[in-house]
């Protein structure tokens, strides 16, 4: 009888064990493949394209990464989806992570954000919802922000910011009204929220950025590519002819980011029968280096970001919204190219 009470308690345990074992087994290979909101831990590609690194931040939904001047933080829209996604500024490895929320900057589809030179950031809320409008600046740990009033004038959309390399002029696209017409502008903007100029620039201008160690300002107008010479008189900016670098009838770009060095441009790029995100020589934009494939480009967002130190070059899934890192340095090594 005890030799039988003793083969039935060691079955169980034995029973217990095997279950326990399975169920380990099982959730290794579920971590090991995948991260937990279903993305895959790597994206290989075909061709010698380089390899797709997820960078689990830990939140369901991410979108439109800022890198500070320093490498140190990250300014990206984070949330449960779309709909609910907030600033939110964390380290690029995710450990470190500070929930803008109480900055107010608004709905996500009506503010825009910028980092200032000596690293501080900028959230401008430029939406009619409530009648506020706001140029809110603060610095880590970005608990507060320091918030001047906006002109009314403008109405904000998303369609990007950037600040002069000495902070004195914050450069806006958003609707402002011009001889008469309300567009998409060009709006120069002061520090304390004053706006001080509109410049024409066509339909639909968005998206300006500086050409690293250059006064030559980038931005697209519709979906092309452009650039120009800029110079300051009397705190007056005026802008040079642009130089289309990518567009025309040939191809469209949504977003794009410049390499720390000023001489590749990473853009989503999409012409008829492919669609992909390439780097583009400033200097002779014929010469293109493919980083994405028209198959793996379906899974993407049009939104790289490029790491200040030149390293890393981060894109964005649309099926899972997740963030992906790839060695860009090492692969332009490979290609015989200097970042």
């Amino acid at each position: 009888m005890l030799a039988h009470s003793l083969h039935k308690v060691n079955t169980t345990k034995l029973k217990s064990l095997v279950v326990s074992i399975l169920l380990m087994v099982a959730l290794l290979a579920l971590v090991g493949c995948n991260t937990p909101f279903g993305a895959p831990t790597t994206i290989s590609q075909t061709s010698g394209l380089p390899t797709l690194h997820h960078l689990n931040w830990g939140a369901s939904y991410y979108e439109h990464a800022l890198y500070s001047p320093d490498g140190r933080w990250i300014a990206v829209l984070a949330g449960s989806d779309f709909s609910k996604s907030h600033l939110e500024v964390l380290s690029p490895d995710g450990h470190t992570q500070y929930d803008l929320s109480n900055w107010n900057c608004g709905l996500w589809e009506f503010f825009d954000y910028a980092w200032l030179p000596d690293g501080r950031l900028s959230c401008i809320r430029a939406d009619s919802t409530d009648g506020v409008y706001m140029l809110c600046v603060g610095s880590y740990p970005f608990h507060t922000c320091d918030r001047k009033a906006l002109s009314s004038d403008l109405r904000g959309e998303a369609k990007g910011a950037v600040w002069t390399t000495d902070g004195a002029f914050l450069l806006l696209a958003a609707y402002a009204e011009a001889n008469g017409k309300v567009d998409i502008r060009l709006c120069v903007t002061k520090p304390d929220g004053a706006v001080t100029q509109v410049l024409l620039l066509g339909n639909s201008v968005s998206l300006p950025q500086w050409r690293p160690h250059t006064t030559t300002l980038s931005y697209l107008l519709g979906n092309d590519l452009v650039l120009s010479s800029t110079s300051w008189a009397k705190s007056q900016l005026t802008l040079g002819k642009p130089q289309i670098i990518v567009g025309g009838q040939e191809a469209d770009v949504s977003r794009y980011a410049w390499s720390p060095s000023g001489h590749w441009i990473a853009a989503r790029v999409w012409s008829p029968g492919d669609d992909k995100i390439a780097l583009i020589n400033a200097d002779n934009p014929a010469q293109t280096v493919n980083v994405v494939s028209y198959s793996t480009a379906q899974w993407l967002t049009a939104d790289p970001v490029w790491s200040p130190d030149g390293k890393t070059l981060i894109v964005f899934t649309v099926s899972e919204d997740q963030p992906y890192a790839i060695n860009i340095a090492d692969y332009l090594h490979s290609k015989g190219l200097e970042v």
